[in-house]
């Protein structure tokens, strides 16, 4: 499964010095005579072939007329990884994608309070969309209710937070603090806010039963979302024919017949036993 297309590679995965000094060797050129041709010095060909110095795309055109090869034989036309790490320090230094809620109407949106920084946008094919998330501080009558056709799995990394949802059978709230987390059904509207003066912060997975087609989309953004007043507006009585009543079981990870969400608290596991983890549904 690709992570990246050839556009959005970093460029040390190219290899393209080491591509550089494979065809010279092989046309048994040496360093002095490849350099006269392209107009540059020895020294700095050595660095461009060990990966020192970073090549434009001129530049890369003309090390492959010089060599009488094709570009793409420097530079393949798609070279893949089939992972994608982000990095802490790169995360909090972009800007977070903007979240929108579309109305119910669909002739309107509503961009949401909190802030999230997608972590896995360019892993194409992907099912699961895990996100950086800034919880805001806001009244109780203020919340932004969503619902998505997806289940969600929340994490708190800082700060304390309240999750609302609302279900068939009423609506319920629990607070989760450092280290707690909540499995739950996206499809029922849900809020979340901080109860701290300071956001909260939170990492979220989404989990889609269709895989992403284009990695460069966040999907947090374009996902279709959509938005509820605070009173909780929606019509559930069509999403209730379940019961609640069914027990759910976290080791085997089975919500079966609850709408209630999977709360795990910090308190009651630890990494050493998380397979034993105690874990309650809110029913």
């Amino acid at each position: 499964m690709p992570v990246y297309s050839s556009h959005l590679l970093e460029y040390e995965h190219l290899r393209l010095g080491e591509r550089i000094r494979q065809a010279r060797q092989s046309r048994g050129l040496t360093l002095k005579e490849l350099a006269a041709r392209v107009n540059t010095s020895p020294a700095r060909l050595s660095q461009i072939e060990n990966e020192r110095v970073r090549l434009d795309v001129d530049e890369a055109i003309g090390f492959a007329a010089a060599l009488g090869v094709a570009i793409d034989t420097l530079v393949p036309p798609d070279v893949s990884v089939p992972y994608q790490i982000a990095r802490d320090a790169e995360v909090r230094g972009r800007a977070p994608r903007a979240t929108l809620f579309a109305a119910p109407d669909h002739r309107s949106s509503v961009r949401s309070v909190h802030s999230y920084w997608p972590l896995a946008d360019l892993f194409v094919g992907r099912h699961l969309e895990p996100v950086l998330g800034h919880i805001a501080p806001m009244a109780p009558d203020q919340l932004q209710y969503c619902y998505h056709d997806e289940e969600e799995f929340v994490f708190a990394l800082r700060g304390a937070l309240e999750f609302t949802i609302k279900t068939p059978d009423g609506t319920r709230r629990e607070e989760l603090a450092r280290g707690d987390c909540v499995y739950f059904r996206s499809d029922l509207p849900h809020a979340f806010r901080s109860l701290d003066a300071e956001p909260a912060e939170t990492l979220n997975v989404f989990c889609s039963p269709s895989a992403s087609i284009d990695g460069g989309l966040d999907g947090e953004h374009h996902r279709a979302i959509a938005f509820t007043e605070p009173d909780g507006g929606r019509d559930l009585k069509g999403k209730g024919a379940r019961s609640c009543g069914s027990s759910v079981r976290c080791g085997a990870g089975r919500w079966g017949s609850s709408h209630a969400p999977l709360v795990c608290r910090s308190a009651r596991y630890s990494p050493s036993s998380a397979a034993s983890a105690r874990c309650r549904s809110t029913r």
